[in-house]
């Protein structure tokens, strides 16, 4: 996100994050909300509520002229879902390779790093965390790499406080259009979790 003040502007971009952040927020809110008085008006099972079935039976017991639909809506749904789960995928495939290739050539400076063999290795290791859908497995990833954030966070402050910052005032507030578009485009990753909290949330209970 810290990209979006850099491509928009400092309060452009600030905007626009707090604008995402917001209403990514709100958004699962409203999904839980939904699932739940869904589940409990019709008593259906918790277990089989995911992001797509939600919408399913929001429309199946919903207005009459909305009903008919349900199931053409679903396929869609779960089309897009697909879509933009792949895109996020290999977009965070490539910047994971990208990175990783900058911390090793810092360390070894003379070691040959093909962006394709380092893309490979990245993927092998992401296949098996992807295959897992036990919630219990993963959060021990998750907490691996909160830990991680928050060191490289440390250190990216460490960074920032110890050399020359540029004044606020010398910052753009807004750059171009064409880096608003840009920053359009990276703030949507706001909303790349959503189709997931309605799974943590049944898992979760």
């Amino acid at each position: 996100m810290p990209v979006v003040l850099r491509y928009a502007g400092l309060w452009v971009g600030l905007v626009m994050i707090l604008c995402a952040g917001t209403l990514a927020a709100y958004l699962m809110h409203v999904l839980v909300r939904v699932a739940h008085s869904v589940r409990t008006r019709h008593s259906l099972e918790l277990n089989k509520m995911d992001y797509t079935e939600t919408v399913f039976m929001v429309f199946k017991y919903g207005p009459l002229k909305l009903r008919k639909p349900k199931g053409k809506i679903k396929h869609i749904v779960n089309l897009f879902l697909i879509i933009t789960q792949i895109g996020f995928s290999c977009v965070y495939t490539l910047f994971i390779t990208e990175n990783t290739r900058h911390f090793l050539r810092f360390f070894f400076p003379e070691m040959p790093l093909n962006f394709y063999v380092v893309a490979l290795i990245v993927c092998l290791l992401l296949i098996p965390m992807c295959l897992t859908s036990n919630l219990r497995v993963m959060a021990h990833v998750a907490a691996i790499a909160n830990v991680a954030t928050l060191i490289g966070t440390g250190l990216i402050f460490g960074y920032l406080f110890s050399s020359k910052l540029t004044p606020v005032s010398e910052l753009p507030a807004y750059t171009n259009t064409k880096g608003v578009l840009i920053a359009f485009g990276i703030v949507m990753y706001s909303f790349e979790g959503i189709s997931l909290v309605r799974e943590i949330k049944t898992h979760a209970m």
